[in-house]
């Protein structure tokens, strides 16, 4: 193959050009297909890979201000990373007041700005070429070019002598994050600097940029860019340095007041952090990102306001629910530290648990204690959402009792004044109700957001930028991942409230989670808000006393005969005394024995003739038999039983034994 770039080759060429009648130097090539602004030059093929041919056409005459596919030679030179000596021959041969670009109007400092090093750029700041000029479409200045760069070697020279105020359009960024912007910013559908230092992970450009930026800034700059998972211009986005740029703005902003935005909740930055690192989960240890994003949380002069539901994450989503998605029982303390700053009355998941349900399915699932003693040490306290529901229960009946009184009133004037009604048939709640709906109506129309379609707003995609921005007007957008936001479906969206403060209880202390006693009361007690009745069953039909007594639960048990149970109350056949020996509450004895419980009928065979065994026979082995025999004694020295008779009962016997209707009645 002839390598054109020797002299020998294209050295004839040029002469036989010197003398022909037209001008080869300058002619486009000869591809029919393509219309004539998208066919090349001679130099601009040459200045990619053939420098010689390259400075030869220029000696030549080749015209170094002729466009070629829109594009001017000094611009594709650059662009492509070209010969120094090329450039050189260029940057004294070129009109560095013309547009590199001529379709998109982006200079030759543009181009240079992308380039892996600061040299060229310095050359034409130098030479005078203007920073603040921005592209046509998008904005961007070379600064912005310098930050979309991998290497952003330009940055340093070009932050001093720029607008950083500039907004431009961020690339690979859907629609309808940036018509969010718009309608909460009035800004028109461009981003913020720091959101294009946080999307190319400029850590340094991120945090000069944060200590000056607004709240507004700041939250834009981590919204855009959460969930983003792309590559740009063939440059595979590292995570970890992704999210440590959008961490470090985040940082800044919670280190301020909470903003309170009509359209922007604060906590949507903390939510959408948290939210892409659940989405990065592959790649980065999620343990530690988000435990930082916790601390950073928390660590603010008034944490709470940004652990509310943000106002873009898919069902409104707390912060405790974003990282309760991540259920690795081994960082169940960072859904702990979020309880005391998370609103009391908050409603989570799928089944609107509250803080209390969420906490007793933790230890029901043996994932721990600290989410529900987290719970039960919030002020205000926080109550069940079985008690919320109640709540709103009552609310609704009051607002329906206030609306039949006044539909009686109304009824009562039309019968005092009949051509009132006939002036108005319906009455007058009808004429309020009309005006509330027109009213709501307006509201509603009013205050919807108006989300135009691409082809409303910018269609251009960036498909070539930065080398050359692409102005197709093909109205499609490339999605940035936004939607990734919506999680998958987390395991705590099929836990179910508990019915009643009974049903927890017992849940509870059915958990394999030490010290359930104590949290059960702890539980029991904190449940004012919701109905709480000691002589309360749980799911199955058995009263929680006896529930207690058979889980061994004898601080619960107690708790609950202060509060007034009913010792006397039988379940299948089985009393307090049976619960009791059979769960080891030997201590509650007196009270049960005071509460008219029959601890043992001494005239009675240890078996009635049904095979219903009397309270001893619960025992799990002769030992505790014997045990709780000794303690019965203590009690009421008037019982005896024929201690042979122990050494010959088959122990299993009251788990087997099915007791009769008349028993269960009883």
């Amino acid at each position: 193959r002839v390598n054109i770039d020797a002299p020998r080759v294209f050295e004839p060429l040029l002469k036989y050009a010197a003398h022909a009648s037209s001008d080869p130097v300058n002619a486009l090539t000869t591809n029919t297909v393509k219309a004539a602004a998208e066919q090349t030059l001679p130099l601009h093929e040459a200045v990619r890979r053939l420098p010689n041919y390259a400075l030869a056409l220029l000696r030549a005459g080749a015209d170094a201000q002729a466009p070629s596919a829109y594009v001017r030679p000094l611009y594709h030179a650059l662009t492509a990373d070209a010969s120094a000596h090329v450039i050189e021959a260029l940057l004294r041969a070129a009109d560095l007041n013309l547009p590199g670009h001529v379709k998109t109007g982006a200079t030759y400092l543009h181009a240079a700005a992308h380039q892996p090093h600061v040299t060229h750029a310095r050359e034409l700041l130098r030479r005078g070429v203007d920073p603040s000029v921005r592209t046509r479409k998008r904005n961007r200045t070379a600064l912005h070019y310098a930050v979309m760069s991998p290497s952003g070697a330009a940055i340093t020279e070009l932050v001093p002598v720029t607008d950083t105020t500039v907004r431009a359009q961020l690339p690979h960024t859907h629609a309808g994050r940036h018509i969010d912007m718009e309608t909460a910013h009035d800004r028109g559908p461009s981003a913020c600097l720091l959101a294009f230092a946080v999307r190319f992970h400029k850590l340094q450009l991120v945090e000069q940029l944060a200590a000056t930026a607004t709240d507004a800034d700041l939250i834009e700059a981590i919204d855009l860019n959460v969930g983003y998972r792309g590559n740009f211009d063939g440059f595979q986005f590292p995570v970890e340095r992704h999210l440590t740029a959008t961490l470090a703005a985040l940082r800044e902003l919670l280190g301020r007041r909470p903003l309170h935005a009509p359209h922007f909740a604060p906590s949507a930055a903390v939510h959408a952090m948290a939210a892409a690192v659940l989405l990065h989960a592959e790649h980065v240890s999620v343990g530690k990102w988000l435990t930082m994003i916790v601390d950073a949380a928390l660590s603010g002069p008034a944490p709470s306001p940004w652990l509310l539901p943000a106002d873009f994450v898919e069902k409104q989503r707390t912060v405790l629910e974003v990282v309760a998605h991540w259920a690795d029982p081994r960082h169940v303390t960072l859904v702990a530290r979020l309880v005391p700053h998370t609103t009391p009355t908050a409603r989570l998941f799928r089944h609107r648990l509250s803080m209390l349900d969420l906490g007793v399915h933790y230890c029901r699932m043996g994932m721990g204690t600290a989410v529900l003693e987290a719970a039960l040490s919030c002020e205000p306290p926080v109550s069940l959402a079985c008690a919320v529901l109640a709540s709103e229960n009552l609310e609704r009946q009051g607002q329906s009792a206030t609306d039949d009184a006044a539909c009686d009133d109304v009824a009562s004037e039309a019968e005092d004044n009949p051509s009132a009604a006939v002036d108005n048939p319906e009455g007058e709640l009808s004429r309020h109700g009309s005006e509330n709906s027109n009213a709501a109506g307006a509201t509603g129309a009013d205050s919807a957001e108006h989300r135009p379609t691409p082809s409303e707003g910018q269609a251009e995609t960036d498909r070539d930028a930065p080398g050359g921005e692409d102005t197709s007007d093909s109205g499609e957008w490339i999605d940035d991942g936004a939607d990734a936001l919506t999680l998958p479906p987390p395991t705590q969206d099929e836990w179910e409230p508990f019915v009643s403060t009974a049903a927890a209880v017992d849940a509870l202390i059915a958990s394999p989670v030490p010290d359930a006693d104590a949290l059960a009361v702890r539980l029991w007690s904190c449940s004012s808000a919701c109905p709480r009745d000691p002589n309360a069953s749980v799911p199955g039909g058995e009263p929680l006393l006896l529930r207690a007594l058979l889980r061994g639960k004898a601080r619960l048990a107690e708790r609950l005969l202060q509060d007034g149970a009913d010792a006397t109350k039988k379940w299948r056949g089985r009393s307090a005394a049976h619960r009791a020996v059979a769960g080891g509450c030997l201590s509650l004895l007196p009270q049960l024995h005071a509460a008219g419980v029959v601890l043992h009928d001494s005239a009675a065979p240890l078996v009635t003739e049904g095979g219903a065994p009397q309270p001893l026979g619960a025992a799990a082995s002769l030992a505790a038999a014997k045990e709780a025999y000794a303690a019965m004694r203590r009690v009421d020295a008037t019982i005896s039983i024929d201690v042979a008779e122990l050494d010959r009962f088959d122990f299993n016997a009251d788990a087997a034994h099915e007791y009769s209707d008349a028993e269960n009645e009883e």
